[in-house]
């Protein structure tokens, strides 16, 4: 099974409640990529997975979330950027206190 959500707030909802060891290696894999839209224009996605344990066997939960565009012209603005490092340290935060591992990349199956 393959569950999707499009907010960190729904990716924590669906860890919420979970002990550590429900969430295979102890691992919340995380992506965060900058796509060149145009010459001075850059899209910002932020992107999480991991593989949870229910007792039926398993499920990948996956996040993905457009964090908005990075302009990077005469005044360079980096709200994509910025947005997406405030959901990213949303999430650390949020793993650190559960004692998970936060690593670079994505988790597929």
């Amino acid at each position: 099974m393959r569950v999707e959500v499009h907010s960190v707030a729904d990716f924590i909802k669906n860890l919420d409640g979970l002990l550590p060891s429900g969430i295979v290696e102890k691992t919340i894999w995380v992506d965060q990529t900058r796509q060149k839209i145009s010459e001075a224009r850059y899209s910002v996605n932020l992107q999480a997975s991991c593989v949870v344990n229910i007792a039926d066997g398993q499920f990948l939960l996956l996040y993905g979330e457009d964090c908005g565009i990075d302009y990077e012209d005469a005044v360079p603005e980096l709200k994509g950027t910025e947005s997406a490092g405030e959901k990213r340290k949303c999430l650390e935060e949020w793993c650190e206190l559960r004692d998970l591992m936060v690593r670079p990349g994505l988790v597929d199956f």
